[in-house]
């Protein structure tokens, strides 16, 4: 049955946000497979609106009550709406207090939100800083999770850690639409040298976020762990630490959207 689906995200600018880029793809099997599908980037970091085929980038310029009260007439439109959540694209610390309040002053619900990212902190042996600014993020990320009747995302962990404040959560690559399938996942396999296994990560290595010895910890599981680092890592010091990684590293930069595609 052919459905009309929107998907919420905070930038959609091509080859530039990693969310965005995954939100663009999905778009595509979703159209590909007979069904409508929307996408809103509600703060794009533009001076004024942009629309493309099926794709509308809202200006962080334009109050942002106004962008969620647009929003909120837009959702009657579709059968299925989900806000794919990745805190630190909404707020340079994470923090999502203006969202989370705006959405709740104008009782916007959705169908399914899909956390790309969650709280920092959470492992034991984080710094303080990274701790306290944990605690912030989560509370005001567990009030907007309030705003979904299902919440989906990316692997285990994050699964995890929702469950053990009493969410029901489950893992779907795809964004939280089950019922849209294809073979592609989260980028890691076979690079060309044998027994390697290559990991790509799309977009910024976030200061806040950036914890080396936690790859470090995955890349031991592999014999010969490769890492491509595509998007701008605008961190120097961010930069510094991959030498940290027991893993052979190559950062690509900001690569042109037809190259990213390819």
């Amino acid at each position: 049955m052919s459905r009309r689906l929107l998907l919420v995200t905070h930038s959609l600018a091509a080859g530039r946000d990693g969310v965005g880029d995954y939100c663009r793809a999905v778009g595509d099997i979703a159209r590909s497979q007979g069904h409508h599908c929307d996408l809103i980037a509600l703060q794009e970091d533009i001076s004024s609106d942009t629309v493309e085929a099926n794709i509308e980038h809202w200006s962080q310029n334009t109050p942002l009550w106004q962008r969620v009260n647009r929003l909120q007439q837009r959702l009657p439109m579709y059968d299925r709406v989900s806000l794919q959540l990745s805190p630190y694209g909404w707020n340079p610390k994470g923090i999502l207090r203006s969202l989370g309040a705006e959405l709740a002053a104008q009782k916007v619900q959705f169908h399914n939100i899909h956390a790309h990212e969650l709280w920092i902190g959470w492992n034991p042996a984080s710094e303080w800083k990274q701790r306290i600014t944990g605690v912030i993020q989560k509370y005001y990320i567990q009030k907007l999770l309030d705003r979904a009747q299902t919440l989906t995302t990316t692997n285990s962990l994050y699964a995890k850690m929702l469950e053990d404040l009493d969410h029901e959560v489950s893992v779907h690559p795809l964004l939280g639409f089950p019922d849209i399938h294809t073979a592609a996942g989260v980028a890691a396999g076979a690079y060309k040298k044998p027994g390697t296994t290559m990991f790509v990560v799309c977009g910024a290595l976030h200061p806040e976020w950036w914890e080396p010895e936690k790859l470090n910890l995955l890349f031991a599981q592999f014999e010969k762990p490769v890492l491509f680092q595509i998007g701008l890592a605008r961190n120097d010091g961010v930069l510094r630490q991959l030498g940290q990684l027991k893993a052979e590293v190559h950062c690509l930069g900001e690569l042109p959207a037809a190259v990213l595609s390819n």
